[in-house]
């Protein structure tokens, strides 16, 4: 993981469990989802959204974790950008949820450079269509 990553949101226990969403500021705009499938460091699974991101416009990034299915999808404004195989469901993390920065042990927060605007966490995992028509609500003002 890059240490300038910026936590959008996570409820990850580094090597034990959790998920985090994160934007990385590089030369390629990336976006990450991803979780720790355990029981070691190296046990984790996710998805890098190279060159998706635009500076200095609203996007809606989700991740979708389907544990029945053993699959991690991730969409970008609604439009599904992968879905990748994995190995089990989501290991429970900690039971706070962090938002704009990374509850790491560590200390380094890793915070995010942005705004935030109309987080859900959903206890099932979404459909493609749900995903998308949850993309076409309004851009917030700025």
């Amino acid at each position: 993981m890059n240490a300038d990553e910026g936590t959008i949101i996570s409820t990850e226990n580094l090597f034990k469990g959790g998920w985090e969403m994160s934007v990385i500021p590089n030369q390629e705009h990336e976006s990450h989802f991803g979780f720790w499938e355990g029981p070691t460091q190296y046990d984790y699974a996710a998805y890098y959204c190279k060159n998706c991101l635009e500076p200095d416009r609203w996007q809606q990034i989700t991740g979708v974790v389907d544990g029945s299915a053993k699959t991690l999808a991730f969409y970008l404004d609604g439009v599904l950008q992968a879905r990748v195989s994995v190995l089990q469901a989501i290991s429970p993390g900690v039971s706070t949820v962090t938002m704009g920065s990374w509850a790491s042990p560590d200390k380094q927060p890793r915070y995010l450079v942005g705004s935030l605007d109309d987080i859900a966490i959903w206890s099932r995992p979404l459909v493609d269509a749900e995903v998308a028509t949850l993309a076409q609500g309004p851009a917030p003002v700025q």
